[in-house]
């Protein structure tokens, strides 16, 4: 009986408040989640995880040193990734980030990448100013969701973002690295020492938020530091 009511009620919810596909806005099927079918299957995979030598990982040659490199899609203005990216930052969708999180740790799972010997994942953070005015961090919820894919522990306490600066997406290309630089601190470096950290973050563009935060990690003690995004911009 109850089992009965309980479905009744979420008929009645979904058809007040029907879930919409979080990459083409159309309603979803009862069994979808947060993306319709067509949008699963035409998810632009990077497929880097496959790979350590890809072409995010070259991005960063002889900038900082890194043990892996990896994102889960490919970003372009105007597609589907946006629209994605453009939920679980701006519109309050903690849960796909959760999701997203969990669909790139069980593709790492399948390969013998070393991101699974890591030892703490760690979100890009946000300063206090944008964090109360957002709400949440959206790279925390990517790395919870990393975390229980991959059984490792995250944390949102051991980088610190002491400075704010100007959105990145208000930048021109050039004008990123500039903006980013010295803005992350540690808030105790001996947390990490000797430990292989995973830094995760949502978009990647030029690297700089990322290199910027690489390099406040690597001021702990014999720290290695692999990287994780949900997406990577293309140009």
């Amino acid at each position: 009986m109850l089992a009965i009511v309980n479905s009744y009620i979420n008929s009645l919810a979904n058809a007040l408040y029907p879930k919409i596909c979080i990459g083409c806005g159309n309603t979803l099927l009862s069994k979808e989640e947060y993306l319709c079918i067509g949008c699963e299957m035409d998810l632009p995979l990077s497929n880097y995880w496959q790979n350590s030598d890809n072409r995010l990982a070259r991005r960063f040659t002889g900038r900082v040193p890194l043990e892996n490199v990896t994102s889960l899609l490919l970003f372009k203005k105007g597609s589907m990734v946006q629209e994605i990216v453009h939920h679980i930052k701006y519109r309050g969708r903690k849960d796909a980030a959760v999701y997203f999180g969990q669909m790139l740790g069980n593709k790492i799972k399948k390969t013998d990448s070393t991101i699974q010997k890591a030892d703490l994942i760690i979100p890009v953070p946000l300063h206090a100013n944008r964090l109360k005015t957002r709400g949440y961090n959206q790279c925390d919820y990517f790395a919870q969701g990393l975390a229980e894919s991959l059984q490792i522990p995250w944390s949102a306490k051991v980088l610190i973002r002491p400075a704010d600066n100007i959105s990145q997406t208000k930048k021109r290309k050039l004008d990123r690295w500039g903006n980013v630089a010295e803005i992350f601190d540690l808030a105790d470096t001996s947390a990490i020492e000797n430990n292989h950290i995973l830094l995760v973050d949502d978009v990647i563009t030029t690297g700089a938020t990322a290199e910027a935060c690489i390099t406040s990690l690597l001021q702990a003690k014999n720290v290695k530091v692999s990287f994780a995004a949900i997406a990577t911009a293309i140009y």
